[in-house]
C-alpha cells in the first residue's frame, strides 16, 4: 500500500512511502511518540523522522518481531539516542525515569506484553516486570 505524508500529517516534505506493514500501527505510534514528548507537534516530528528513516531503508526494521512491536522498538532507539535515558520526565504526578515512563506507557496504554515490551526496550522480562510491579518506583500520589 502507498500512502501519501505530507507537512500536515507530519510536517514532511510530500512523498510515498510503502507502509504495508506498519501503517495499521501509525495512530498507536504517534499517541506514544507524544506520550514520551509531552507535544503533539514534537511527537509528529519523530515519527515523521522514524516514516523518513524507513523510506530510505525498510530493511532497518528489527527482525523476527511483529510489525508493531518492530516499528515501537525502532522509535524507541530513534528516541533513545536523541535525548539521555536517565533523564526525569515531570508529568505533574510524580517523576519516572525515562525508562520506568516507556516500559509504563508500553504495557498499560498500548497493550504490549511483558515479551513485547522487554524486546521494545531492549531489556529482560524481569526487569520490565520489576518496573510494572513496583510502578516505576514513582512516589504514590497518597499515603
Amino acid at each position: 500500500m502507498q500512502v501519501a505524508i505530507n507537512e500536515t500529517a507530519f510536517h514532511l516534505q510530500t512523498c510515498l512511502i510503502d507502509l504495508s506493514g506498519v501503517e495499521p500501527h501509525l495512530p498507536a505510534l504517534r499517541r506514544h511518540a507524544e506520550a514520551m514528548s509531552g507535544s503533539q507537534a514534537s511527537a509528529d516530528a519523530y515519527t515523521g523522522a522514524l516514516l523518513e528513516i524507513l523510506a530510505t531503508d525498510s530493511s532497518i526494521l528489527p527482525a523476527g518481531s511483529s510489525s508493531k512491536v518492530g516499528l515501537f522498538k525502532l522509535y524507541n532507539r530513534l528516541y533513545a539516542n536523541l535525548f539521555n535515558q536517565d533523564r526525569r520526565e515531570e508529568d505533574g504526578y510524580r517523576q519516572l525515569s525515562w525508562q520506568a515512563r516507556q516500559v509504563l506507557f508500553l504495557v498499560l496504554s498500548e497493550d504490549f506484553t511483558i515479551d513485547e515490551t522487554a524486546d521494545i526496550m531492549d531489556m529482560t522480562a524481569s526487569e520490565v516486570e520489576a518496573i510494572v510491579r513496583t510502578g516505576g518506583g514513582a512516589t504514590p500520589l497518597y499515603n
